[in-house]
């Protein structure tokens, strides 16, 4: 029962193939050609970039080597504006890789997928030009930063014009070819031959980045894409706020959001964008409308999958009974899993809280479902998700301390490898939870200096939990404790406090208070009520 107390919401019951078809060469209102909407641009965070102008992209993979890249994306061009500076940096974590297909057919069509802007793809296709696209994805490199508002812009006047932030770049290798005589299976036939390069004639124009051959060495535990696999393919563009944080950037308690989307008018299906929805076997569903995921996921949209498993988990509705989620999850299990193998971590959290189900309410795990669970959990947390960290941290506790010679898998050793990939690639959650640990020295060397750079980090990443740890860390031990005794006690319960305000860490933190009181005031706006309290 312990267990289930750590999952909001819920309560106790008692060779690459030919491609996938985008179709539709319909007019697509917003679309350059036909008029550009500035304000429609902010719902587009999605797009393809391997055809964007070579000085725009290679400006942005050389950016996203020296911080936080902001840019300029607008209806006439997108700009990097290397001087306006964020604190921060991109970090890399591996996925399991992944090959996909898909042509896209219709310029209006494939103008959205690449962000609804002519200039991203030359601006001079024909009307029913088509583009088949093959890749292979090995990694996602991931600033910490949750959000970005425009008061956390540094350069003055460099900063003018900036709309939005790269928050993720999807890497690893693609061929494509484009124009009216493109058919589905020319890209993957590019693949296949491993050389990078372009080739252009009246009505066919190809490219290729990156090496698909190597791709293939690619390991979840790896700290960098392999040399020739690490080609931008996709990026998240975040748009920047007016003012400062609120609780809706907020990571806790509430699952990830996949930052993906189309222009107006079009939905996401198979990678691409589309008008013409009812031609695609599925497509992304609206977030927060569970029973239309569930469709959709059923019918093989991975993301819809993850958007369902968010709802199930972190809807509106409270006291949810375990058994009526965890039927849901059942009755989608294949397709869930699916979808965690896809690195969706929503659904990974989903099938962790199904298999360890019994348990939760009071039985007793196989040990082939005790290490699906583990694995599942691992998944969600290396991506981000709160409730699959505090799960992961669970398992590995005291409480659990008979799991590993039942099951024969080290809780606390899956623990630390889970948290320290997920915080080498950029994900908050997982930085707030080494911190921590490096600062009660329990699973973790105790490292005091790492634990208040961590935790600053994890804090500035919308993690309020870690605004709190970090406030705790910059004060005396009376202070620490207090400040503590206000964290979400699900996070700490299987750490000793008095560790964590030992002398010994305290001692080699100077006292700030005025940085313990901005750390507290941002928990306080990312919906903190304790926070707010002092």
């Amino acid at each position: 029962m312990a267990l289930l107390m750590l999952v909001p919401s819920i309560a106790a019951a008692g060779a690459c193939t030919p491609g996938k078809l985008v179709s539709g060469a319909a007019k697509a209102p917003g679309i350059p050609g036909e008029g550009c909407d500035p304000k429609a641009l902010n719902e587009v965070n999605s797009p393809l970039v391997i055809e964007w102008p070579s000085d725009a992209r290679s400006d942005l993979e050389s950016a996203m080597h020296d911080g936080v890249v902001v840019v300029s994306f607008t209806c006439e061009k997108v700009k990097v504006l290397p001087d306006c500076k964020v604190a921060g940096s991109y970090g890399y974590r591996a996925v399991t890789p992944r090959e996909e297909s898909v042509l896209i057919e219709g310029r209006d069509n494939i103008q959205a997928s690449f962000g609804g802007v002519s200039w991203a793809v030359g601006g001079s296709l024909e009307r029913d030009a088509k583009l088949d696209l093959s890749y292979v994805l090995v990694g996602k490199r991931s600033t910490i930063l949750n959000s970005l508002h425009d008061q956390e812009l540094e350069g003055g006047d460099f900063c003018k014009g900036a709309t939005h932030f790269v928050k993720r770049a999807d890497v690893g290798a693609f061929a494509y070819a484009t124009g009216t005589r493109v058919a589905a299976g020319m890209s993957a036939k590019l693949m296949g031959q491993g050389a990078a390069g372009s080739s252009e004639n009246k009505e066919v124009k190809t490219k290729q980045d990156g090496d698909p051959a190597t791709c293939k060495s690619s390991k979840l535990a790896d700290e960098k894409a392999p040399e020739g696999c690490g080609a931008a393919i996709r990026v998240s563009l975040a748009p920047i706020k007016r003012g400062g944080v609120s609780k809706a950037d907020s990571l806790s308690k509430k699952g990830l959001s996949d930052g993906l989307g189309c222009p107006s008018g079009f939905v996401y299906a198979d990678g691409a964008c589309t008008k013409e929805k009812g031609k695609v076997k599925a497509h992304l569903c609206e977030e927060g409308d569970q029973q239309e995921c569930q469709k959709q996921c059923a019918a093989g949209s991975d993301a819809s999958c993850d958007r369902f498993a968010k709802a199930l988990l972190y809807g509106e509705e409270e006291n949810k009974e375990l058994g009526k989620v965890a039927g849901a999850i059942q009755s989608n299990v294949q397709r869930m899993e699916e979808a965690c193998k896809a690195d969706q971590p929503n659904a990974c959290t989903a099938l962790a809280i199904l298999t360890w189900a019994p348990m939760m309410e009071g039985g007793k795990l196989e040990k082939k479902q005790a290490a699906k669970g583990f694995d599942f959990m691992s998944r969600g947390c290396a991506a981000g998700d709160f409730t699959a960290c505090m799960l992961l941290r669970f398992a590995s506790s005291e409480e659990m301390k008979d799991m590993k010679e039942e099951v024969g898998i080290d809780g606390q050793k899956l623990l630390v490898q889970t948290i320290e990939r997920g915080c080498r690639g950029g994900n908050a959650v997982p930085c707030g939870f080494v911190s921590i640990e490096s600062a009660a020295g329990e699973n973790l060397r105790r490292d005091p200096k790492r634990a208040i750079e961590l935790a600053a980090s994890a804090c500035r990443g919308s993690f309020a939990e870690a605004c709190q740890i970090h406030a705790a860390l910059l004060g005396d031990r009376a202070r620490c404790e207090a400040i503590l005794h206000g964290v979400n006690e699900k996070m700490i319960r299987f750490h000793h406090t008095e560790n964590i305000c030992d002398d010994t860490v305290l001692g080699v933190i100077p006292d700030d208070l005025r940085k313990a009181s901005a750390s507290l005031k941002r928990a306080c706006e990312l919906g903190v009520q304790a926070a707010c309290e002092g």
